[in-house]
């Protein structure tokens, strides 16, 4: 970690960074050691603040912009630590991607083909069961008229039981592939889903109420002060 983004050698003589078992523990000793006693004091004196008149009003602007200073304060020292390192982690992320995205596109891939696998698996398996049950009832449709012919009483086939499917694919390695079903729901005409399956857009309401309109229905426009800091 480089410690040169630190302001004065004064300040660098503060810090008992002889404490520091890790990169991070430097890092909390220098913080806490350069902002802590100024950050808890901050931090009280925005807690007990009341504004109730324009002194109280006056005392929350200078409050916020010593908040606003210490934020800017503390994000510098954050980024120069870790430029050095920004590089670094980005051209690593960089050559990893290169390999990564690719591998993304085919682990997604092979899930839509598994997902379609799966589905053939079940067409086949109702496809055959369908096949059994009109043989089944083919042949006692044979058998019935036999024994209406003869003068007997028909025997009746057994009901055709097939295999449950396996919804499991085990390989050598250990790696398996199963599947669940969901139902799920996609949007064909917009103009006939239920009203009480549509939820308000706020961005279409905010661009009316920004251009001027004051009243719609089953809403409260209402006035808001937002406060703008300067310094």
């Amino acid at each position: 970690m480089d410690f040169n983004a630190l302001n004065t050698e004064e300040e660098k003589q503060k810090l008992d960074l002889g404490k520091a078992e890790t990169g991070i523990d430097a890092v909390k000793i220098t913080l806490q050691t350069l902002y802590g006693k100024k950050f808890k004091e901050m931090q009280n004196k925005v807690s007990e603040l009341q504004v109730k008149d324009e002194p109280s009003l006056a005392l929350a602007t200078e409050y916020r912009s010593g908040v606003r200073k210490l934020t800017k304060e503390i994000e510098a020292r954050r980024d120069a630590w870790i430029f050095v390192e920004k590089e670094w982690v980005n051209s690593v992320r960089s050559l990893a991607k290169t390999l990564l995205d690719p591998l993304k596109y085919m682990d997604d891939e092979l899930k839509k083909k598994q997902a379609m696998g799966h589905a053939e698996i079940r067409r086949q398996q109702a496809e055959k069961e369908a096949k059994m049950r009109k043989e089944a009832e083919a042949l006692q449709k044979k058998l019935d008229k036999e024994a209406k012919a003869g003068g007997y009483e028909a025997p009746q086939v057994p009901e055709m039981v097939s295999p449950e499917p396996k919804k499991a694919v085990r390989t050598e390695s250990g790696a398996s592939s199963s599947y669940k079903t969901k139902w799920k729901a996609k949007i064909k005409d917009p103009e006939k889903v239920p009203r009480e399956y549509c939820s308000p857009d706020m961005k279409k309401l905010q661009y009316a109420v920004d251009n001027g309109i004051r009243k719609i229905d089953g809403c409260v426009i209402e006035e808001e002060i937002i406060p703008i800091q300067r310094g």
